[in-house]
């Protein structure tokens, strides 16, 4: 069964690629877990276009509440929920944090990269 053309035209056009960062000069956010162990990771979400800010250097108010949620989400994690069997586990954590900043229609995928535990 083929998509309707809406969806497949919706599924090609680009989104705004928000990675969760420490600061401006490193893709990776490091913080601690819930099990104290120390954590850096990238994290990059897929995001709808109508969620991208007007002034990229200054972020509006949803996604320093997006970033919070997801600094709470991650910190809420034990070392564990970060092994590789658990990846799909927590990233739907992230999606539904996602969610209940942004609404249902704003996630597009949820990329996790360079995981280290410490």
């Amino acid at each position: 069964m083929q998509n309707p053309p809406a969806a497949t035209i919706a599924d090609t056009e680009a989104g705004y690629m928000y990675t969760l960062r420490s600061n401006d000069k490193d893709p990776y956010i490091v913080t601690t877990l819930a099990d104290q162990r120390l954590v850096r990771m990238q994290l990059i979400l897929d995001l709808d276009k109508s969620v991208e800010p007007k002034d990229l250097k200054n972020p509006d108010r949803q996604l320093l509440v997006l970033q919070d949620s997801l600094l709470r989400t991650i910190r809420s994690c034990r070392s564990e929920d970060l092994s590789a069997e658990k990846q799909a586990a927590f990233k739907q954590r992230i999606s539904d944090t996602v969610t209940q900043v942004l609404g249902k229609r704003a996630l597009r995928a949820v990329y996790l990269t360079g995981v280290t535990i410490q």
